[in-house]
């Protein structure tokens, strides 16, 4: 796993002289919050337009190491704070087996042009034969 995290970071880091709609980050939280089992991982993504987006990330969730990809749809609220809605796939990259659904909700705040604060609930759809609840709080960087 902490191969595949370098290279998450070295392949989001080519970005840094690409488009503004290019972030990445990096996050934790509990999950299955009655059982004290922890979710951290590393994220990428493009901001395709003011709304749509596509996010990939590496994830462990305890039971678990994967691959998730999702679309995100976003929707600006206030000045600098936007929610958003997030829904893919949590592709186990031991086992390679069926995909699991993820979705979530969360908000993001920006702090400054580049930086931001996330917070998000996302739920893990028969992984390892579980289902996970997890609350996530992340930095995100704009590139």
């Amino acid at each position: 796993m902490k191969h595949t995290l370098w290279l998450l970071f070295f392949v989001c880091s080519l970005a840094l002289g690409a488009d503004t709609g290019w972030y990445a980050g990096a996050g934790w939280g509990p999950h299955h919050w009655n059982k004290g089992g922890s979710k951290y991982g590393v994220f990428g993504g493009y901001q395709l337009t003011s709304n749509w987006g596509a996010e990939v990330g590496l994830t462990d969730v305890g039971i678990a190491e994967g691959v998730e990809v999702s679309g995100v749809f976003s929707y600006p609220v206030i000045k600098n704070l936007d929610v958003y809605a997030k829904a893919g796939a949590f592709i186990n990259v031991h086992t390679l087996t069926d995909p699991s659904l993820i979705y979530g909700l969360g908000a993001s705040y920006k702090l400054t042009k580049s930086v931001g604060l996330r917070g998000q609930v996302q739920r893990y759809v028969d992984v390892g034969g579980k289902d996970l609840n997890a609350l996530t709080g992340a930095v995100v960087f704009k590139f």
